[in-house]
């Protein structure tokens, strides 16, 4: 789950996963933050956003 909080006048979104990167955003409004999020973590989801390096997903251990 992702982490919006607001720094001075801005809302800063974070997303951390296990196996992934940790990304992180800035943006005008707290509305924009979670959007943001919730796309990211909905193509984490669907395996669109790969993992790190030396991390293998199950499906490509199948395919492979």
């Amino acid at each position: 789950m992702a982490s919006v909080v607001k720094i001075g006048v801005s809302w800063h979104a974070l997303i951390r996963r296990k196996g992934q990167k940790g990304m992180c955003n800035t943006f005008q409004t707290k509305t924009q933050a979670e959007a943001w999020a919730r796309q990211r973590e909905a193509e984490i989801d669907r395996g669109e956003i790969v993992a790190e390096p030396g991390v293998l997903r199950v499906n490509e251990v199948i395919q492979a």
